[in-house]
């Protein structure tokens, strides 16, 4: 009884929900082109087909935890949506080989409604939905569609391309074309497009076949990077992983060495273009590859546009503006750039499509474009994709995996456009970005963790010095500033993106890399949903 009275006599403010408080509503309610459920803010891997990470709804200023689910699960990718907005999806890690790693979970309370194995790498992939509340996501280097009980549609496996790659991951994830398609690459460089009512091949297009490219060879980290771990390390790398060869290509992926012509996930142009990040010209460059779609819907075809060559590879998949007139990636990956950030050359790298689309670039090379502006980066290679706008600028974070060796006030989050510096924010604390942004009307929204040095000479490869503990939080940062205006304590650090619910709360994807790796620490990893108190 007394629950109940406590519920009604903050009713104006909270909602009670399984005995516990759940925070007021705040709608997030976007406009989505069809085969996205219209009014769903967050639609899969970079919030959008176009990889902006941008979410256009205002969002509230301050939250409190609503729950916190799948411990013991690392969580890569953000989680999605159904058409309702009721039921949270998300794809995560599983030691046990036949353990559950596609979730179908209530967005009001956290429990599973439903669970699937899968192999491995279905972690790489968010789960897309689409206006017939139908799930999509890679694994196995197959494109694999659930109807919503959790129950198969069909499987199509992707064939070989003309280059043979030894991956862990084959595939990283879908999204929806115009013409409403499911698009993806796999780490072979190999773009295709699947019917998605029956998950028919419409066409392909190999990417390294078709430009004539090779894959890096820069990326290679060359090192052994768990034998000289921590027994304490080992044990949690394999009670999340299943084990310590498993965690090994985690860690060769997240620092740009797995393997593949491609390991980023393709973006789509609000004209149904594509664009993909992979190899290039020789071992050492990259580039930025325009696919166009020609043809009819019900028979398109895919051929290769102009492409950007870039200096080693990409940590960040493309994003696109809004309007479809620029696209970002960032270059210069290499695993040695990001375990001794002062031997990095990396940079943020702008191109105006259109300029590039009529060869007014400034390259005679119709095949070949130019960017229209760059940016130097101070903390090594990029991860994740950042947020761009409708007029050219990105805003960006700036991380390494190396915290050691990173100087005091340097920036950690930037916007930046063609017309100079928008503003630019040092985090108080020490604390150092750990995952991929997401951008509101009004909010920028991410994981920081503060770092503390383990005191045994404890390291990675021999190179980076471990952490002894990492103390993460979510943060929010004001869009007009980049000041914090909230911020909350989380178990461990993220890697993808917040993702904004429906009714505004916000979905925290642990993943827990630095906290797998701190000595002193045992990760908890999982999602965490943070409920609004405070209306925008």
């Amino acid at each position: 009884m007394q629950i109940l009275i406590l519920c009604a006599l903050v009713a104006c403010l909270f909602g009670c929900s399984n005995g516990g408080v759940t925070g007021i509503e705040v709608p997030c309610v976007i406009d989505q082109p069809a085969p996205y459920v219209d009014g769903i803010p967050y639609l899969g891997i970079h919030a959008n087909a176009q990889n902006s990470d941008i979410v256009d709804c205002d969002t509230a200023p301050a939250y409190q935890e609503a729950w916190h689910v799948l411990k013991g699960k690392g969580i890569p990718q953000p989680v999605t949506f159904s058409p309702d907005g009721e039921t949270v999806y998300a794809t995560s890690t599983n030691a046990e080989e036949d353990g559950c790693r596609v979730w179908a979970l209530d967005g009001r309370t956290g429990e599973t409604n439903w669970c699937e194995t899968y192999d491995r790498d279905v972690a790489a992939s968010s789960v897309e939905v689409d206006l017939d509340g139908h799930l999509y996501f890679t694994a196995a280097r197959r494109v694999i569609s659930l109807n919503a009980d959790g129950t198969e549609r069909w499987s199509t496996p992707l064939e070989e391309g003309s280059l043979e790659v030894d991956v862990v991951v084959e595939a990283f994830g879908v999204h929806f074309t115009p013409d409403g398609h499911v698009a993806t690459i796999t780490a072979a460089g190999v773009v295709f497009l699947l019917d998605r009512a029956t998950g028919a091949v419409l066409d392909s297009l190999d990417l390294p076949e078709a430009f004539g490219f090779v894959p890096l060879t820069s990326l290679g980290s060359g090192f052994d990077l768990v034998t000289g771990l921590p027994q304490s390390v080992k044990d949690d790398a394999t009670a999340i992983f299943g084990s310590i060869d498993e965690f090994q290509n985690v860690l060769e992926t997240f620092l740009g060495a797995g393997g593949g012509f491609n390991d980023n996930t393709i973006a789509i142009a609000p004209d149904g273009t594509l664009y993909a990040v992979g190899g290039g010209p020789d071992p050492t460059r990259g580039s930025l590859m325009q696919i166009k779609v020609q043809g009819t819907a019900a028979a398109p075809e895919l051929v290769a546009g102009w492409h950007l060559v870039t200096v080693g590879g990409s940590a960040t998949s493309p994003s696109i503006s809004a309007n479809g007139r620029f696209v970002h990636v960032s270059d210069g990956a290499s695993a040695a750039g990001l375990i001794d950030p002062s031997t990095s050359t990396s940079k943020n790298v702008v191109v105006d499509i259109a300029a590039c689309d009529a060869n007014a670039d400034g390259d005679a090379d119709e095949a070949v474009c130019t960017a229209l502006w760059t940016e130097p980066l101070e903390k090594g290679a990029a991860a994740g994709s950042p947020g761009i706008f409708d007029d050219g600028s990105i805003l960006f974070w700036e991380v390494s995996f190396n915290f050691a060796a990173i100087p005091p006030g340097v920036r950690d989050l930037v916007w930046k456009g063609p017309e100079g510096l928008v503003w630019d924010t040092v985090f108080p604390d020490d604390l150092e970005w750990t995952s991929v942004a997401t951008t509101s009307r009004n909010h920028v929204f991410g994981t920081a963790s503060v770092f503390t040095e383990a005191q045994g000479g404890e390291s990675l490869a021999g190179l980076v010095p471990l952490p002894s503990t990492a103390a993460s939080e979510l943060l929010v940062i004001d869009r007009d500033d980049g000041g914090i205006v909230f911020r909350a304590p989380i178990t461990d650090d993220a890697t993808s993106t917040v993702a904004i619910g429906p009714k505004g709360s916000l979905y925290t994807a642990l993943y827990g890399l630095i906290s797998i790796l701190s000595v002193d620490q045992r990760p908890t990893l999982g999602l965490v949903k943070f409920a609004p108190t405070e209306a925008p």
